[in-house]
């Protein structure tokens, strides 16, 4: 069994098919990490999170993937909006 991981970070395309579809993403962490993911294999559409700050729940699928489980949006607050 896999351990599931939190991650936070910045969905981009990666990869696109000939038709101009994204076959691919990567979640670019702050840290430069970078997690592949494989859109043909996902349940969930990502294409609506693309260049987006999101939290995804994930497991390593191989050495290269992560499976997403889940994926949500965060909601950053600048330090102006602490006034």
């Amino acid at each position: 069994m896999q351990t599931v991981m939190r991650i936070k970070g910045i969905l981009l395309p990666s990869d696109w098919d000939d038709y101009g579809q994204i076959t691919e993403m990567i979640l670019a962490t702050s840290d430069e990490a970078e997690f592949r993911i494989d859109c043909c294999q996902s349940p969930i559409r990502l294409e609506r999170y693309l260049r987006q700050k999101v939290t995804v729940e994930a497991e390593l699928a191989d050495s290269k993937y992560i499976n997403v489980h889940t994926i949500e949006i965060c909601n950053y607050r600048s330090a102006a909006d602490n006034r």
